[in-house]
């Protein structure tokens, strides 16, 4: 049998369903791999409990009394953490009772985290946020008057956090 390159025939064609078909299963199949080899817990902090981040009071966790608007920020913030596509840690922080830090780490590999920082009377849109996407971690504030505050969490503020999970 003499072969012609340059006619359709019915073995090319079918070369040609097995070589798309040989792609898209190879490539998923890598993808799968790839996915396990590179965990995201190595890239992530070492601690996704919330009180770590303040080791000077450990005991925080079971002394955390909330006043009434407290609890209706938490229940706020505990629907908004339901809606998020991608799951994970969720904890609150608030800070001298002027502002409310909400923190989230995931598992997703195109958000592993985010932090975002609201005035407490303006709970609807944050003034400063930090957060991780495909497209690499970004810092935005609205007003960079709170960027200190957003940065330096904790420095010479009255800090309480409080566990959404």
């Amino acid at each position: 049998m003499k072969i012609e390159w340059n006619k359709v025939t019915w073995y090319s064609k079918l070369a040609a369903v097995v070589l798309f078909v040989g792609v898209a299963v190879g490539a998923f199949w890598f993808g799968r791999w790839y996915e396990g080899f590179f965990s995201q817990n190595d890239y992530l902090p070492k601690t996704t409990d919330p009180f770590e981040f303040f080791p000077d009071n450990p005991d925080n966790k079971d002394k955390v009394v909330l006043s009434e608007e407290e609890k209706r920020i938490v229940t706020l913030f505990k629907a908004r953490a339901a809606k998020v596509s991608c799951r994970g840690s969720n904890a609150l922080i608030f800070i001298d009772n002027d502002f409310v830090r909400w923190n989230r780490q995931t598992p997703c590999p195109d958000a592993r985290f985010s932090e975002q920082l609201f005035k407490r009377n303006a709970l609807d849109q944050p003034v400063c946020s930090r957060e991780d996407s495909i497209a690499g971690v970004g810092t935005y504030c609205r007003d960079e008057r709170y960027r200190l505050i957003f940065e330096n969490l904790g420095e010479g503020h009255t800090v309480r956090v409080v566990s959404l999970d």
